[in-house]
């Protein structure tokens, strides 16, 4: 068992209480680690894991209301970077399909490169190109995937040739070869 339980400062979950009427919100685990709940006394969250907080939640309430009905959903952070249209750290339930997350950050934009996605976590890959491609062809969830809270999803970008720019560059290229060329054989005539 974890002394120090096994969530951090930044989780994320639903809050469902029944108890005189019904109340729905997103909590945020603070330092402490510690949840707070407005008016009523923070609960702790030291030693307590994440299978065990709807209970540890269910606990604390009672102290204070006679019959509460607590459900908890967990919500898995993810940093999405890169050819998105909203790049940054979304919370969602871990049952959301790996390819909703992407929608979640905007989609994929003009120049994205869905043939490279990798999932990186402390910076390293997780989860390959091909192995991403097929849990999207699948309709896999986050936690088939197997991400945890703070991994990155990288949407790579297409390199994008401005022809235009190439020719431009070509031509003057040419030209500039011609000039010289010109100039030294000028120079042997003489």
């Amino acid at each position: 068992r974890l002394e120090s339980g096994d969530l951090a400062p930044g989780d994320r979950f639903v809050l469902i209480v029944v108890a005189d009427s019904l109340r729905r919100s997103e909590m945020i685990v603070r330092e402490g680690p510690e949840v707070e709940f407005g008016a009523l006394p923070a609960l702790s969250l030291r030693g307590v894991l994440r299978s065990e907080l709807g209970t540890a939640i269910h606990t604390h309430l009672k102290r204070f209301y006679r019959t509460p009905e607590v459900r908890v959903q967990l919500l898995t952070r993810v940093l999405i970077n890169g050819a998105v249209g909203r790049p940054g750290t979304y919370a969602v339930p871990p049952d959301v399909l790996i390819s909703d997350v992407l929608m979640a950050a905007g989609g994929p934009t003009q120049n994205a490169n869905m043939d490279d996605v990798i999932i990186a976590r402390n910076g390293r890959e997780i989860v390959s190109e091909s192995a991403f491609q097929r849990a999207v062809k699948d309709g896999r969830t986050i936690e088939q995937v197997g991400i945890q809270p703070g991994d990155e999803i990288r949407v790579g970008t297409r390199s994008r040739r401005n022809w235009g720019q190439v020719a431009t560059i070509a031509m003057f290229s040419v030209s500039v070869f011609t000039a010289v060329l010109a100039l030294i054989r000028s120079s042997y005539s003489d």
